[in-house]
């Protein structure tokens, strides 16, 4: 299992229909979590998150066909997913980012690389 946050976001299920899904449902929920760490609370708020920064966001995850999800799509998103798996999911990925952390600076990472 991946260590990453979006490889830990694949994880969570994706309630909609095959046909209601332009945005990948990881890709939707890592950009609520990048608005919100940037002050950007609610779903309009994401929504201008995602607007303002449309052309940085569609380089860095090389979106192609459908470009940025709009206000409507994430506030979808939100109501929809299950919070108690992605909180389960969200949680296991800090602990294995702090244990990693920590591992690191102890120099146990190092002693066994190497």
């Amino acid at each position: 299992m991946g260590s990453s946050l979006i490889e830990q976001l694949r994880l969570v299920e994706d309630f909609r229909t095959k046909d209601g899904r332009r945005h990948p449902l990881w890709l939707v929920l890592v950009f609520v979590i990048m608005g919100t760490m940037n002050g950007y609370v609610g779903y309009r708020a994401w929504g201008d998150f995602v607007k303002r920064h449309r052309w940085a966001l569609i380089k860095t995850f090389e979106i192609e066909k459908h470009g940025v999800p709009s206000y409507s799509t994430i506030r979808r998103v939100i109501m929809g997913v299950d919070f108690e798996k992605l909180v389960k999911i969200f949680k296991l990925y800090k602990i294995r980012t702090y244990a990693l952390t920590k591992w690191q600076k102890s120099g146990l990472i190092k002693s066994i690389i190497h």
